[in-house]
């Protein structure tokens, strides 16, 4: 019998389709989907069936409904598909989709517990990637739980997530975990796990040290990266060095060591750490005073620029935010204040979403530092209140001092004395909190100024180059 084109048609039409597949009896449909696996796997060539995986799991996963056969077989391959369905939207930077993937794999009755916490630590990790802070560190925390006595996935779910506390500046519980992580590798780990530990762990207690001290905390680290020849390791130790400078103020000593770990970083292809040293590298040439101003401002949008594409590429959507920061900084170093403003807006959006209070912070000061620059101390001052409302229930992060201080510059510029030195005096409090105490003395000393009605705040602005 002829199949007319009307026919196929009207078969085609998902309703008249799934009509026709419920008329199977549920042992009829699962017997289907089993034939419709084994074809699939067997037709296809290896390098397709990735592109269908999700697809084979699902025909895994009916295959198993409306039959009291009890057959382990399908339950393997539908965790098998799923793994490889994760692994193909990873590759594709679908970083949610992946990381939602190995949430499936982490619940499946199939998958044991060293299944479980391999899946749950890339699942937490991508959705970081992905901006989803919560989830990410739910799936972290139940990775650790499902590690067990398991030491090496004790380790990595142990970094994963110190390296999300430190990415939101949440330093006590970053310290606490990576510190565990390094304990647990000195007892037993190998050589490359304690060398991610301990140099993760470098990222974290590196704050505030004297470059000595910065030095010799970092040179184990790079001999051990030497030794086993991972690159990307000794060029991050270099460019955890070279912020260590930076912030120290010591910027053209920055920029060397900067500009020696990229391309240990970039040998390495590793993009994940490329954008991070480019971005830092970026930030020291905007706030480098000494040289020439325009050519540095120029330089640093340029590497934002590429920080901002090489994040936009993998996916990583709270390292985005920061860029943008640095970008919308550049601008208005360089005079661009409308283009300086899109960026700072663009940064605040994208902060919020992603739920990144370190991000969002910066970016509603950088805001509020272009309305200074403008003249305009009223959206100045609104911007500073919004960012301290957008973070107050993050008082431990460096960026909510910082924003206090600016409000508080402002205010005692405007001569409003009694508002600016509350301001300062909460900021003080933060950082005898987090037992930064140079900043605190720093602070203090500011507070006294205040109290004199003779105040000259130190200004953090980008001196900013006409056009012309």
């Amino acid at each position: 019998m002829m199949t007319s084109a009307e026919d196929i048609y009207f078969f085609a039409h998902a309703a008249i389709r799934d009509a026709a597949y419920q008329l199977h009896m549920p042992s009829e449909r699962a017997r289907l989907h089993e034939l419709a696996l084994a074809v699939l796997e067997d037709a296809l060539p290896a390098s397709a069936l990735a592109l269908v995986a999700h697809e084979l799991a699902e025909h895994a996963r009916l295959a198993q409904l409306g039959t009291t056969r009890f057959n382990d077989h399908f339950g393997l391959r539908e965790v098998h598909w799923l793994q490889q369905a994760a692994r193909h939207a990873e590759a594709q930077y679908r970083n949610l989709e992946a990381a939602q993937f190995f949430e499936r794999v982490a619940a499946h009755s199939f998958a044991f517990d060293d299944l479980r916490a391999d899946a749950l630590t890339d699942a937490g990790v991508l959705y970081w990637f992905a901006g989803r802070r919560a989830e990410a560190e739910r799936a972290l925390t139940q990775a650790i739980r499902a590690a067990g006595d398991d030491r090496s996935r004790r380790i990595r779910a142990l970094i994963e997530r110190g390296v999300l506390y430190r990415d939101v500046q949440d330093w006590p519980r970053a310290e606490a975990d990576l510190r565990e992580a390094a304990r647990v590798a000195d007892s037993g780990g190998t050589p490359r796990q304690r060398l991610r530990a301990h140099g993760n762990l470098a990222t974290v207690i590196d704050r505030g040290l004297p470059l000595d001290d910065v030095l010799a905390l970092y040179q184990p680290i790079i001999e051990l990266a030497r030794e086993l020849g991972h690159r990307s390791n000794e060029g991050v130790s270099y460019q955890q060095i070279g912020t260590a400078c930076r912030n120290l103020g010591r910027f053209d000593e920055a920029a060397q060591w900067l500009q020696k770990a990229l391309p240990l970083i970039q040998a390495a292809n590793d993009p994940l750490n490329e954008a991070v040293a480019l971005a830092a590298l970026a930030e020291t040439l905007l706030h480098r005073e000494a040289g020439d101003r325009r050519a540095d401002l120029s330089q640093a949008l340029e590497l934002y620029r590429r920080a901002l594409a090489t994040n936009a590429e993998i996916g990583n959507l709270p390292q985005q935010c920061g860029a943008l920061v640095g970008m919308a900084a550049c601008y208005r170093g360089l005079g661009l204040m409308d283009e300086a403003e899109r960026y700072a807006n663009q940064a605040i959006q994208l902060a919020a979403e992603v739920r990144d209070p370190a991000s969002l912070a910066n970016a509603w000061r950088e805001l509020g530092r272009q309305h200074e620059e403008r003249g305009d101390d009223a959206q100045a001052e609104r911007s500073y209140s919004y960012g301290v409302f957008a973070i107050q229930d993050e008082p431990e992060l460096d960026s909510a001092c910082e924003l206090l201080l600016s409000l508080s510059r402002l205010l005692a510029r405007r001569g409003v004395w009694e508002e600016a030195r509350m301001h300062a005096q909460n900021a003080q409090d933060l950082a005898e909190d987090r037992q930064a105490f140079a900043k605190a003395a720093q602070i203090a000393a500011y507070i006294e100024e205040i109290t004199q009605h003779k105040t000259t705040p130190p200004s953090a602005r980008t001196k900013i180059l006409k056009r012309g």
